[in-house]
């Protein structure tokens, strides 16, 4: 299993870079990094608008970073990445966002057990009734996903699991969100 972080926003949200700014004295990313689990084949982070400040970031864990020169276009160009990133190392995939910094190790674990129990079925998490990202998607689903602009993740894959994770509901938005953040991650 390899894993992509989709990293390639603008945070016009955030009016800034999220994925850089520091929580903890640690930038949100490389808590999200910290957190993966440590048996994946690969981790890739898909970049886009703040790609050299990204690279200049130093992880806790080994990862190749792309850039997604459409990102502009949307998300679904990195998740396009994402998919060919896995069909080309003959593997599921993990795919996560870069600012889900509560989730830890032993939250990818318990996704991960699920995915393995249900065998061919890609495996979602769930948060406050929406299922999205973090999911699992298996090899044999990312050969016949056509993703277009229009694409969303959860439309994409037609029968899953779904699997409650409920720190995957807490991201980072707003520079308001910081403290709120911080507090959960001490």
């Amino acid at each position: 299993m390899i894993c992509c972080v989709l990293a390639a926003g603008m945070a016009t949200r955030f009016k800034g870079n999220k994925l850089c700014a520091s929580i903890n004295g640690k930038p949100l990313i490389a808590h999200v990094v910290s957190g993966l689990p440590n048996d994946l084949k690969k981790i890739y982070i898909i970049t886009g608008h703040y790609h050299e400040e990204i690279q200049n970031i130093s992880f806790s864990k080994n990862v190749e970073i792309i850039y997604n020169e459409n990102y502009r276009d949307g998300k679904w160009t990195s998740l396009k990445i994402a998919r060919d990133l896995a069909l080309k190392s003959n593997a599921d995939l993990l795919v996560t966002l870069g600012d889900l910094p509560l989730l830890k190790e032993l939250d990818y674990n318990k996704l991960i057990e699920i995915h393995k129990e249900y065998g061919k079925m890609s495996t979602f998490s769930s948060y406050y009734e929406v299922n999205g990202p973090p999911a699992i998607i298996t090899r044999d689903a990312l050969e016949s996903l056509e993703v277009t602009k229009s694409s969303k993740l959860r439309e994409l894959v037609n029968n899953y699991n779904v699997m409650s994770l409920p720190n995957a509901g807490i991201d980072l938005d707003r520079v308001e969100d910081i403290a709120k953040v911080s507090s959960l991650l001490s």
